[in-house]
Formats: structure tokens, sequence, C-alpha cells
């Protein structure tokens, strides 16, 4: 049987049995007197024996050890990553030996310095597992590995070293929803980091890039090792495309949702290039689209469309009006469609047939403006139509073609054509204008009878009664910076040989006498003795119409007008 030695809570036994000593909780150990030292108790708040030192009472345990560990559900570990962005608290399995299971307290203690992650929750499952949780967030980057400090009750603790290391997802170098890029179709590739989808990852983990979801467009790759897109495209829709990147680590990922711009650069007309420049020639009405990315200054030059020639002792049809627009003088354009309108050449008149005199004729037309508008409509440049050629006892068309070029006057007491001149620094429109320029064509007035009179692209005047003459077109003028595109007319006004425009018509003749010659840059010569229609101006130059003749009393139609024309250039991106 065991001896107890002593009595109440000092008591202890001895024996077969082994040595009892007293138990008493931490209160009643508290409330002794006259401890000395090397006392024995078993404290039952902490279920530790304990004795005294002649200072303090000291627990006597085992220490605890730190086999491995598990984060939010996953394998068993000696070391993982916390994402710190997630949010929210991750859930420890701490797994060992010896814990304990009413005092046991678990920290994360940073190896870089800084402060100590302390857990939100804490289960003591038992001696050989708690359980724990802590804020993803309370895990700094910069004070990584953190150590796994689990401390029992009586001051022993187990750590395990490196544990947890804060993972950041790889960061994206460009904010969400940015334009990487716009590109053109035909243009210039996109080479090296010019569209950057890249990210860094703090840890310096490998990244892993790809398309989740949308689409790049065709002609462009997404280099899965560098986040750079590169590559071309050519006749691809004009938009934007929208698209998910995803940059994946071995740990971690993050997305991203980014932007590409397709566009090209104007479009319309004939497309040409030369000494630097891109020219668009439009020999009919279209669209010259501007589109996203790139708007150019732009210069231009226009021909309205030719007046057409008289029919009875006629005279020739007068030149379309004039825009030429180029440096240093430019028009600035926006992202939309301008409505290019080319001026048809106005009709020379007609004879319906027999011997009829001038009312049973059908007047001859003025030329078509030629114009570019915006896409609300308003007119951005215009050049007016040449006037029309006179005919017996009537003038050419007066006034009302503002800038257009007059026709000249038949025989007899008609009035010359005429076009209203405008001035050079302010087109009737109210645009201010280059001295150098015209935004708006001038016109003068057209020929008198038997006469070479006037300026420019003038039509002829008509015979003289008494002399029967015949006038001359006037000579066009010469924009030698278009003259490579082969259109217009040369000095000898032979056709599409390049620079000249907007001739004036030459006049027809009565009885087969000498007839007008049409002006360089268009204009057609006047017919004589012949039944057969007179000459019209040469297409897309704004030439007058030749007028037409009378062999022996029935009158020969007059020429029509030519066409007009419209060519823009910029600076080549």
């Amino acid at each position: 049987m065991p001896v107890f030695v002593g009595a109440g809570t000092s008591s202890f036994m001895k024996g077969s049995d082994g040595v009892g000593v007293s138990t008493m909780t931490t209160t009643e150990r508290n409330a002794l007197t006259g401890v000395k030292k090397g006392q024995f108790i078993f404290n039952e708040t902490v279920n530790l024996a304990q004795y005294y030192d002649g200072t303090a009472w000291k627990s006597i345990d085992s220490p605890p050890s730190i086999t491995n560990f598990t984060i939010d559900g996953g394998s068993s570990v000696t070391s993982a990553k916390v994402d710190r962005t997630a949010g929210g608290n991750s859930t420890i399995v701490i797994a060992g030996s010896n814990f304990d299971t009413t005092a046991g307290t678990v920290t994360f203690v940073p190896e870089s310095g800084g402060a100590t992650v302390n857990v939100q929750s804490i289960v003591r499952n038992s001696v050989n597992q708690f359980t724990v949780t802590v804020q993803r967030s309370d895990f700094i980057e910069a004070n990584d590995p953190y150590t796994i400090r689990l401390a029992n009750g009586s001051g022993l603790s187990a750590s395990l070293a490196g544990a947890i290391d804060v993972n950041v997802p790889p960061v994206f170098a460009q904010s969400a929803d940015t334009n990487l890029a716009t590109i053109f179709n035909g243009g210039a590739a996109l080479s090296g980091s010019t569209a950057n989808a890249s990210a860094t990852d703090a840890d310096g983990d490998t990244i892993t890039y790809s398309i989740l979801s949308g689409s790049l467009p065709s002609g462009l790759t997404l280099g899965s090792s560098t986040g750079y897109i590169t590559g071309s495209v050519s006749g691809v829709a004009v938009q934007e495309y929208v698209f998910t990147v995803q940059a994946a680590t071995s740990v971690s990922n993050s997305t991203r949702q980014f932007k590409i711009t397709v566009s090209s650069y104007p479009q319309g007309g004939t497309q040409t290039t030369n000494g630097g420049y891109t020219y668009h020639t439009f020999t009919s009405s279209g669209i010259f689209q501007v589109y996203t990315g790139f708007a150019p200054n732009i210069e231009v030059f226009m021909m309205g469309a030719g007046g057409g020639g008289g029919s009875w002792v006629p005279g020739g049809g007068g030149a379309g009006g004039c825009v030429n627009l180029d440096s240093p003088a430019s028009y600035t354009t926006s992202v939309q469609q301008y409505t290019v309108t080319v001026g048809a050449g106005g009709l020379g008149q007609l004879n319906p047939g027999g011997y009829s005199w001038q009312s049973a004729q059908q007047a001859s037309i003025t030329g078509g403006d030629t114009s570019i508008r915006e896409a609300g409509g308003t007119y951005v440049l215009t050049a007016i139509g040449g006037g029309r050629g006179g005919s017996y006892n009537q003038g050419g068309s007066t006034g009302v073609q503002n800038g257009g070029c007059g026709g000249g006057k038949g025989i007899s007491s008609g009035p010359n054509g005429s076009g209203v001149q405008t001035s050079a620094t302010t087109s009737p429109l109210g645009t201010p204008v280059s001295a150098n320029s015209r935004t708006y064509g001038i016109g003068y007035d057209g020929g008198s009878s038997s006469s070479n009179e006037g300026y420019g692209q003038q039509g002829g005047g008509g015979l003289n009664n008494s002399t029967r003459g015949s006038g001359n077109g006037k000579h066009g003028a010469n924009f030698s910076w278009i003259s490579f595109l082969n259109k217009g007319t040369n000095s000898s006004n032979n056709p599409n040989a390049g620079g000249y425009f907007g001739g004036g018509g030459g006049a027809g003749h009565h009885s087969g006498g000498g007839v007008g010659s049409g002006g360089a840059g268009g204009g057609a010569q006047g017919r004589s003795n012949s039944a057969t229609k007179a000459q019209s101006g040469f297409t897309n130059t704004g030439g007058g119409g030749g007028g037409g003749g009378r062999p022996g009393g029935e009158p020969s139609e007059g020429g029509n007008g030519g066409s007009g024309i419209v060519i823009i250039r910029y600076t080549s991106p």
C-alpha cells in the first residue's frame, strides 16, 4: 500500500504503486503559504506537474513537435504558399505530437522581420492536431517566409521554418481594358513589346500566357512566354477586338481583359503612292473613308465639269472651276465618310432635226459641280461646273455658276457667258483659305464673238457675222504636282499626258470656216461644216465642250463638257 507523507494540499504518497503528490488548481496553488524550494504539485488547470524553484512555479513538460500541415484542404506539406490577394481566411491544420490541448498557441513568425501573424481562431483537436484560421492579407510578401510556431502552456514550443511563403499572383503591366495597339490593314507589323500584355511575378515564378476568352484579329499571336502580341493584319474587319489574357504560374494565375483595334488607312478612289505621298484619285463619285487611328491633313485638287458647247453659230463650253488646295494649305480630316461627287460634263446643245432655228433647239447645259461633303452633309470644298456655250442670239450661261468659267457667246447680241470671281482669301462658303489656294472654283467671263478673250479656262467666243471667224478656248493651268498620275493633258492638249486641266472649248464655225481649238487642259475643238456632233471635252479634265457647226443649214450638236475629277493626297504613313 502507498504511504502518504504530510497532509492536506501539501501531502504526497509513496509505496510500491509509486509516489503521489498533491493535486490542485492554479488558484489553489497560488493560495499556498510557506512553500519550500523543491516542493512539487500537479496543476489540474494546465494538466502538468510543477515544482517551485524558490522564486516561481515551473511546469514539467515534454516539448511539442510539428510534422506537417495542410492549407485549405490540400495535401500534407512542410511548406506552402498563401495568396494574400485572395481575401478571407485560410484554414491550416497542423499535425505533430505533444501538443498542449489546454493552453497551446500558434503564431506565424516572419523570418525577414515585421509583425507576427496571429490566428483568427484555434481548435485544439488533440495532442497530435491543431486547426487554426488565419487572415490571408495579414501575410506580407516582404516579410516572408514565415515560421509556424506552436507553443505549449509550459513555454516549450516547436517551430517549422520556411513553412509559409506569401504568393502574389502575376501582376499585369497594363490596366484592364487598355487598347494595346491600333494596327492597320496592310500596315507595319506589331513586333517586340509594342502590344504588351505581359505580367510580372514577385516570386519569380515562370509565367505562361494564353487567351482565355475572346480572340485576337487574324494574323496576330500572343507569345506564350513573353505576353507580347505580334504579327500583321490584312483584309481584317475594321473594329475593336476584345479578349482576355491569362497569366498563369504553377501556384496561381491572373486574368485581364484587353483590346486591340484594327483600322485601315483612308480608302476610296484609286490609290497611288509617289514621293512620300499617298494619292486618292476619284474619276467618278464615291466615298473617301477615314478610319480610327489615322486622320490626315489632306491636300486637294478638284475640277468642276466643263460646260456643253453651243450649236447654232456657237461658242465653246466653259471649263469647270478649279480647287487647288495644296501646301501650305490643307484640310484636317476626322474619322468619318466623306462623300465625293464628281461633276458630269454638261451636254452640248442639241438640234432635234430638220432646219430648225433656236426655238426648236435644246439649250446646252452647264457642267456639274464637283464637291466633297462631310457625313452630315456639310460641304467642305466645291468646284463649280463650267458655263455652257452660247448659240445664235443666245449668250453663254451667266453668273449663276459662282466660280465656274463662263462659256463663249454666240453671234449677235447675246451676253458673254460668265462666272463670279471669288476672293483669294475667302471662299463663297466663308472658309478662310491660303492666298495661294482656291477652295472654290474661280471663274471669269467667257470669250466674246470672234475673239480669243478671257482668262484661263474660258470657252472660246462664237463667230462674228462679218468675219465669221472662230474663237479658241483658253488654256487651262498646269498642275505639275499631279502630272505623274497621267491625268489631264499636256500643253498640246494630248489626253492623259498629265498636268493640264480646265481648258475652254473652242468655238464652232457657221459655214466651213476655221474652227476654234480647245484650250490645253481638255478643251474640245469646235466643229465646222459638218453635221457630226462637235468634240467633247476630255474626260476628267473639266474641259469645255466644242461648239457645233452648220453644214449648209442644219446645225450640228455642240460637244459635251469633260467630267470633273478629285485628287486627294497626304503624307504616307
